[in-house]
């Protein structure tokens, strides 16, 4: 992967749920990184629902390989340039550990 392509900055979150001491479940995000990635929308989508228009945007990140990145929680959320992506997918496309691919959804 060309560097000059990896020019958005991407802060990566984990959701971790801990007891209290009531024994009820707390959930709360914990910053695992700040990686260089670079950005490509590859699906939009709107709809109405209830009177509503409702748009989902899907997103292609790219990263350097990272062995954090690869055993990634799908239930991460990685905000890039203002904007909240859940991940929906993570793979590495020809085996090398060379990059990480990473596709993540924007619902607004």
């Amino acid at each position: 992967m060309r560097s000059g392509r990896l020019r958005h900055t991407a802060q990566v979150y984990t959701k971790s749920t801990t007891p209290d001491a009531y024994g009820a479940l707390d959930s709360s995000e914990t910053l695992t990184g700040t990686y260089k990635c670079s950005l490509e929308p590859k699906y939009w989508q709107e709809r109405a629902e209830n009177g509503e228009t409702l748009s989902r945007v899907r997103y292609e990140l790219i990263f350097r390989w990272y062995s954090e990145l690869a055993h990634l929680n799908p239930s991460a959320e990685i905000v890039v340039d203002g904007r909240r992506l859940k991940v929906m997918n993570i793979s590495d496309p020809k085996g090398r550990h060379r990059e990480i691919r990473i596709l993540a959804e924007e619902r607004q």
